[in-house]
């Protein structure tokens, strides 16, 4: 298994091994964040938000985060507070058509 990974729909990822995860993907691509709970922290902070329920159950998502779509990331902005999610507005993914590896694609 990826140490992480797009989840099939194309708009949540998942940390499949958060210990590799902070020892390999962190050090390299996020040196400023030292521990995972403060990579998670980051993640909240730029209003990503962690699914509870279902298949997703502990992924992360965000609406400007998608597979493919990479030049929607560049709207992902650090939020002056914490957003607060509900838990009964979780979207199912699973009802949306798939996103693609490239723009446009949906396989």
């Amino acid at each position: 298994n990826p140490v992480i990974s797009w989840l099939p729909h194309g708009r949540a990822f998942m940390v499949n091994d958060p210990n590799l995860f902070a020892e390999t993907i962190m050090p390299k691509y996020f040196s400023n964040v030292k521990r995972l709970s403060s990579f998670r922290r980051q993640l909240n902070i730029h209003g990503f938000r962690q699914l509870t329920k279902g298949a997703d159950s502990g992924a992360y998502c965000h609406e400007l985060f998608l597979r493919g779509h990479f030049h929607l990331s560049s709207g992902i902005v650090n939020l002056k507070r914490k957003p607060q999610f509900g838990a009964n507005s979780e979207p199912n993914f699973y009802k949306m058509p798939p996103i693609g590896e490239k723009e446009g694609d949906t396989s």
